[in-house]
């Protein structure tokens, strides 16, 4: 998870897993940020009535509260979907890639396999994982749709999503 959010620089699925992912962290079992995330779904905000201090899971929450915020026009069945799509991986995808040797970063997860690929002399062989999603006809099964429905549902939500983000920037920059 990030420490300090840029929200310029999400794309709206990453909103979407990162906002699933801190309502998982703070709902779970043992959290004491729960009874916080919950009113914040249900659109109370704030501190809770009974005046107990805020614990380390308030910049969490503040981001929670951000994440939720890009998605509030989000209608149940788009909420839905993207949930069913987003809120968690359904396996391990193991993958191969021909990549540019500056291109490289320590902590991308990949590790290189083969320096020298044979006809590829300015590239490197790695080997890296990447999370699957649930697949559209699954996101369909879920929320009682067509493939072809669940698809346009979570475009639908990424393309208000985006158009969120596109509002805040224009007003933070003073535009109307």
């Amino acid at each position: 998870m990030l420490d300090d959010l840029d929200y310029s620089q999400l794309t709206p699925q990453r909103v979407l897993v990162l906002r699933y992912q801190l309502e998982d962290r703070l709902m779970s079992p043992g959290s004491m940020s729960g009874h916080q995330a919950e009113r914040m779904r249900q659109g109370l905000g704030g501190a809770p009535p009974d005046g107990a201090r805020p614990n380390t899971a308030e910049s969490e929450r503040a981001k929670l509260a951000d994440l939720v915020l890009l998605c509030k026009g989000l209608t149940a069945r788009q909420e839905a979907a993207c949930r069913a799509r987003y809120s968690g991986s359904v396996g391990v995808e193991l993958y191969k890639r021909l990549r540019r040797p500056c291109d490289l970063r320590e902590g991308d997860g990949e590790e290189v396999i083969n320096a020298r690929p044979e006809g590829h002399a300015d590239l490197v062989e790695v080997q890296g994982r990447s999370a699957v999603y649930a697949s559209y006809r699954r996101v369909g099964e879920l929320v009682g749709a067509s493939e072809h429905s669940a698809r346009y549902l979570v475009q639908t939500a990424i393309s208000k999503i985006a158009l969120e983000q596109f509002r805040r920037r224009r007003t933070r920059r003073g535009g109307r």
